[in-house]
């Protein structure tokens, strides 16, 4: 059974008469927004995305369904890159990553839509995860966002990797010798930059690396926090107290 845009539209009006409160004039808003008349929708569209804003920043306060998903998965990479000990990760480590950065994998031709959309999300999860480095063991040389600069493999070619003669699964606990910086000699430009260019602070051995979710302070993952930097900045609305 099809229900037509009339309809739909007449279902809406209904139910804000029957709800109470907010929630029916958060009906009433919205139909006043799509500019219904007679049932028929007139005027320009509005996007979510400006729906979903807060109040005070022009929208109507309506949660974003789709950073709040993004947020949830986004939560996965976290709990991955962590080290979270559950049945999941396990899965996921042993018949996917196969001991491989979760930074360097593609999806392949054949693969979950679960695991698909996950992987999509690499370009806006790995700026948000920063690794300190004690002794270095657990972090990924070329892969975790380590370095100043960020992750080694989106800066600087594959090149680099085969001129420090280093494994490409190699942790950043090769080039750490008690509480200094040591790397391979070589004469690659690149390489050279990327030494020159090195933490301020200096490793220890004695420590195990700290992983930190920078959009929090205390660097534990947050959903409410991820969303967060997932909005694109708005400055707000002089006129929101009158809404």
């Amino acid at each position: 059974m099809t229900v037509d845009s009339n309809s739909s539209t007449f279902l809406a009006i209904m139910l804000a008469r029957f709800l109470s409160g907010s929630e029916g004039y958060l009906v009433e808003t919205l139909l006043i927004l799509w500019k219904v008349v007679d049932g028929n929708c007139r005027g320009e569209k509005v996007a979510w995305s400006d729906i979903c804003l807060p109040k005070n920043k022009g929208g109507l306060g309506i949660k974003d369904l789709i950073s709040w998903n993004k947020a949830l998965m986004i939560r996965y990479i976290w709990n991955l890159v962590h080290g979270s000990n559950n049945l999941w990760t396990t899965w996921i480590k042993t018949y996917h990553l196969k001991g491989r950065s979760i930074w360097e994998v593609t999806a392949p031709q054949m693969c979950s839509w679960n695991w698909r959309k996950l992987l999509k999300l690499h370009p806006i999860a790995h700026p948000m995860i920063r690794h300190i480095i004690g002794n270095g063991l657990d972090t990924s040389l070329w892969f975790d966002n380590w370095h100043p600069d960020g992750p080694i493999h989106l800066k600087w070619s594959s090149r680099v990797i085969y001129d420090a003669g280093l494994l490409k699964k190699a942790k950043v606990g090769s080039i750490v010798h008690g509480e200094q910086w040591v790397w391979p000699c070589s004469m690659s430009i690149d390489l050279l930059e990327i030494k020159n260019y090195m933490p301020s602070y200096n490793p220890n051995s004695s420590l195990e690396d700290c992983i930190k979710w920078l959009p929090t302070p205390d660097g534990i993952y947050c959903v409410a926090s991820t969303m967060a930097s997932l909005k694109t900045p708005h400055h707000l609305v002089p006129w929101f107290e009158l809404v």
